[in-house]
C-alpha cells in the first residue's frame, strides 16, 4: 500500500489533495500502522480504516496519527454522526446526502462544526443525486469535498436535459442560481440506459 501510494503522491505532486478509502478491511493494531506508514504523504483523510462501529478502536487510530480519519457513509441519523465525533474522535465525517436527506445534511454540518470536524459528502448517485449534493455542500461552510464516483459512466453527463458539455469541470460544478437543482434528468436517455426488462416510470 505504501509503495502505491508513494507512485500517486510522487504522479500528482503536493499541490493535489490526496486520500485513502479502506472500506474497513483493517482491524485497529494495522490501522495505526497503515496511518503511521503513510503519514508523510500527507493524505487529506483515510476513510473507513475499521467498521464504523468499533468506536473506541476509530478513537484510538484517530489519536495515533494527525491523519484525520473520514468515515459515516453507511450512517442516517444524527445521534450516530455525534457517537463518532464524541466518542470515536474522527475528524471527517462523510455522511451520504441520499441517506440523510438535505436538510439533515445541514444540520450535520452545524452539528460537526461544534466539534471542528469537517465533511466529506459520500456520493455514489447518478448526476441528479450528485448536483443534491453539491447544492446541499454549498451551504455548508465545513465541507472539504462531495465524492464523485460516476467516472466510468459513458452516459453520466446525457441524463441531464440541456446541459451543455460536462457537468463537473476541473473537479468542481458549478452552480449557476437556476431553480431547483438547475437542470432535469433527460427521461429519454434513462430510458434508453435502462437494464433489460426493467420497469420505468412514466
Amino acid at each position: 500500500v505504501r509503495e502505491r501510494m508513494q507512485t500517486v503522491r510522487d504522479t500528482i505532486g503536493f499541490d493535489n489533495d490526496l486520500a485513502v478509502d479502506c472500506h474497513w478491511n483493517y482491524n485497529v493494531a494495522d490501522a495505526v500502522r497503515l496511518a503511521a506508514a503513510l503519514e508523510d504523504i500527507k493524505l487529506l483523510w483515510i476513510e473507513d480504516p475499521i467498521p464504523p462501529e468499533a468506536i473506541a478502536g476509530l478513537a484510538q487510530v484517530q489519536a495515533s496519527t494527525p491523519t484525520p480519519i473520514a468515515t459515516g457513509e453507511n450512517q442516517y441519523f444524527a445521534p450516530d454522526f455525534l457517537r463518532l465525533m464524541q466518542e470515536g474522535r474522527v475528524r471527517v465525517i462523510a455522511p451520504d446526502a441520499q441517506k440523510v436527506g438535505l436538510t439533515n445534511m445541514r444540520h450535520l454540518g452545524r452539528l460537526a462544526e461544534c466539534f471542528a470536524v469537517s465533511l466529506a459528502l459520500h456520493n455514489i448517485s447518478g448526476p441528479i443525486g450528485t448536483l443534491a449534493a453539491a447544492h446541499v455542500s454549498g451551504t455548508i461552510p465545513n465541507v472539504l469535498a462531495v465524492e464523485w464516483h460516476a467516472a466510468s459512466v459513458p452516459f453520466f453527463n446525457e441524463l441531464l436535459s440541456g446541459l451543455d458539455g460536462e457537468l463537473i469541470r476541473n473537479g468542481a460544478i458549478a452552480l449557476d442560481g437556476r431553480p431547483g437543482l438547475g437542470y432535469r434528468l433527460n427521461d429519454d436517455v434513462a430510458y434508453r440506459y435502462r437494464k433489460p426488462g426493467e420497469p420505468f416510470f412514466e
